[in-house]
């Protein structure tokens, strides 16, 4: 294992989080094919090295991190409020966050939301030694805490975050892109909402109403939480009020993670029911534990509940697969705080695969796979939303 200070790595590996849908590919990754994001060079989304790339032995299975299309999301997003502060990472959840809990607007709520955290602490996936709902307990209001209550400021993510004037490191970039997309000339820009900008492209995948269908999403720096998919009708306004109607329930013995070298390790995935929105869904909790020493109450494979008293950042929870005994810097990285197991912290090394089924009192038609990703152990969502077609069976 590899010793850092624990303070340090909470405040470089937790500003950097991203996380992108990849199979089908996303409305997001609209710029993986650019020339200079080839090779995952010229984007923090894909590789360990910006400068350098990757070509994760040849594999396409991470391509549609590519480009900027891990930066799509929304920030400073509380369970409990109606809006995203758009201006604030609010990483550490630390006391700071408590203001703006308490002086959020609250307005409009889906059915059931609610204010305070619901998310059964075996499922917590950051700071484990913590009492629930007491004063070290410093994530409670992050969006994974109740899942599907914390508000986003757009369904298909919003370009960095935010608007210019708050960009930069531990907030949020996007760089600016013009291009013609079917003979039209289109720009793309921080602070631009997904649904509003991203261009809708050819169906990606064709499903059939009422079957289990494939889908993948691969992070470059994690952020703890769960996920959830969902669709809407392409042909109606992309709201998250939209995306609500209609979640897709996870086929819970298949899922897998799936690595650059094409194989693949089956894992008991971790689901929630209760205490979540849309009521009556589910979602699932990102089985990549983070390695940092941010908070007490890691998981150690020698020493369980391990503190990190010297500053030895650990693993948050058990990794899921059995081989993941120490962990270093990610390959290519620079920062000696970007760490990665076999199967852990920031993995750039495949992807989380799952089955989820299609609703069998849906039309067939045109609609939008919409990813959602609600984080612990900050207060971002991070969003995809991918173009698809349903036909009967």
């Amino acid at each position: 294992r590899m010793a850092a200070s624990g303070f340090v790595v909470a405040f470089v590996t937790c500003f950097l989080g991203h996380g992108a849908l990849v199979h089908p590919p996303a409305r997001n990754s609209f710029d993986s094919t650019f020339t200079k994001y080839q090779g995952g060079k010229g984007s923090v989304c894909n590789c360990g090295n910006d400068v350098t790339g990757c070509t994760h032995n040849g594999s396409d299975l991470r391509n549609g991190l590519n480009g900027q299309a891990c930066l799509w999301f929304s920030q400073g997003c509380f369970i409990g409020c109606a809006n995203c502060t758009n201006t604030n990472i609010q990483a550490d959840g630390m006391n700071k966050s408590l203001p703006e809990i308490n002086n959020c607007t609250r307005g409009h709520q889906p059915a059931g939301s609610t204010s305070q955290p619901t998310l059964p602490k075996r499922l917590w996936t950051m700071n484990l030694a913590a009492v629930e709902d007491s004063i070290n307990d410093t994530y409670r209001f992050h969006p994974w805490r109740a899942p599907g209550s914390a508000p986003v400021t757009d369904a298909c993510g919003r370009a960095g975050g935010t608007i210019e004037k708050f960009a930069g490191p531990g907030h949020a970039v996007f760089d600016k892109e013009t291009f013609t997309y079917n003979n039209t000339n289109m720009t793309i820009s921080i602070g631009d909402y997904g649904s509003k900008v991203l261009p809708r492209g050819p169906s990606v995948a064709t499903w059939v109403i009422g079957s289990a269908v494939e889908v993948k999403w691969a992070l470059r720096f994690n952020h703890g939480g769960g996920y959830q998919y969902r669709l809407c009708p392409a042909d109606v306004p992309l709201t998250e009020d939209c995306f609500m109607e209609t979640p897709l329930d996870f086929v819970r013995d298949k899922q897998a993670i799936e690595f650059v070298n094409g194989t693949r390790f089956p894992i008991p995935g971790e689901y929630v029911d209760e205490g979540i929105i849309p009521v009556g869904s589910t979602w699932a909790q990102n089985p990549i534990p983070l390695i940092t020493g941010e908070r007490e109450g890691c998981y150690d494979a020698k020493y369980p509940n391990a503190t990190d008293k010297n500053g030895m950042p650990c693993r948050q929870f058990p990794p899921p697969c059995p081989d993941d005994e120490m962990w270093s810097i990610t390959p290519g990285a620079t920062d000696e705080t970007d760490l990665m197991g076999r199967c852990s912290g920031n993995w750039i090394d495949g992807a989380i695969v799952d089955q989820v089924v299609i609703p069998n009192n849906l039309k067939p038609g045109n609609y939008v796979l919409g990813f959602r990703w609600d984080c612990e152990e900050t207060s971002q969502v991070w969003s995809s939303c991918a173009d698809v077609t349903l036909v009967a069976s």
